[in-house]
């Protein structure tokens, strides 16, 4: 009768990094970053693997910041699920364990090709973090034990086993970058006989940005591509009405020239809460123009 015997080391363990990608703060915040599939830092190769009841590959889980993501010298955080599926049904948690050698594990998974099995873990960032720019890290410990068969008897008796332990470090990685919501209405000036007659409007708009971002705010020129001394609204057919935006002080053209600089730094409201006020004025001097309708386009334009 044939003795069992110990194979060749066929499974190893070595470390891994796992990058989450550039993610806007707006997504992180709204949970719009998408589940990153990450090698789980286990393989087996080169030997066949033969499928029976004793198999394990169990993989129990630690994390150095207790499932979050972190910058370096700051308090804010990015919690984040773990599974060994894609959708989430096989969870990890803080010592708690998979096996993703037992039967049921493979049938979700169908990672096993005979003599291939490399398992992965699947990281899910969580919503509601509203947090600054900046790179954030984590580092997963994985303590894996197996115990794998490489052949069996006719009787199917293993006969050729591995056994084994060690751990992987899988470090995680995001980027978060700056962005920036804004919230503008349109500027109507109304009707009027005469240009002298159109009065003075005011108005502003919303912006936010990333938490503790700084910003500023500038107005395009227009369709005329000019706006100083005047920004210029058009009929369509030739005519101009010449007029203007202002900053609050109703002076200082509001362009690429003369942007404003955000009162504080973003908070990161999802909703835009900081208003910037502004004056539009209708060039009372100039030659009337033509009956019609006079319209222009111009972009607010956040820069951070």
């Amino acid at each position: 009768m044939a003795l069992p015997e110990t194979a060749s080391a066929a499974c190893t363990v070595s470390a891994v990094s796992g990058s989450l990608g550039t993610q806007s703060s707006y997504s992180v915040q709204t949970g719009g970053a998408a589940r990153t599939k990450i090698g789980a830092g286990f393989t087996c190769s080169g030997a066949l693997i033969t499928l029976v009841s004793s198999n394990s590959a169990n993989a129990t889980m630690t994390t150095t910041n207790q499932f979050k993501l972190k910058r370096a010298g700051s308090s804010d955080a990015i919690q984040y699920a773990v599974s060994a599926d894609p959708g989430g049904t096989l969870p990890f948690s803080n010592n708690s364990t998979v096996n993703y050698m037992s039967s049921s594990t493979l049938a979700l998974l169908g990672i096993l090709d005979q003599g291939n099995f490399a398992p992965s873990i699947y990281i899910l960032p969580q919503s509601g973090a509203n947090v600054s720019a900046g790179t954030y890290t984590d580092t997963m410990r994985i303590d894996w034990v197996w115990s794998v068969c490489h052949g069996v008897n006719v009787l199917g008796i293993c006969i050729l086993s591995e056994n084994g332990t060690g751990t992987a470090l899988v470090t995680l990685t995001m980027i978060v970058s700056a962005d920036c919501r804004i919230s503008v209405q349109p500027i109507s000036f109304g009707s009027a006989a005469l240009v002298d007659q159109f009065t003075e409007k005011s108005g502003s708009f919303a912006v936010d940005c990333t938490k503790d971002s700084t910003f500023s705010i500038s107005v395009t020129n227009g369709n005329s591509g000019a706006s100083t001394p005047w920004r210029k609204m058009s009929n369509g057919s030739g005519g101009t009405l010449d007029y203007n935006i202002y900053w609050a002080d109703g002076h200082t053209i509001w362009n690429a020239a003369a942007p404003v600089v955000g009162a504080a730094p973003g908070i990161g409201a999802a909703v835009p809460g900081q208003n910037y006020l502004f004056k539009a004025r209708i060039n009372p001097a100039q030659i009337a123009p033509p009956a019609g309708h006079y319209t222009d386009l111009v972009s607010v334009l956040v820069m951070f």
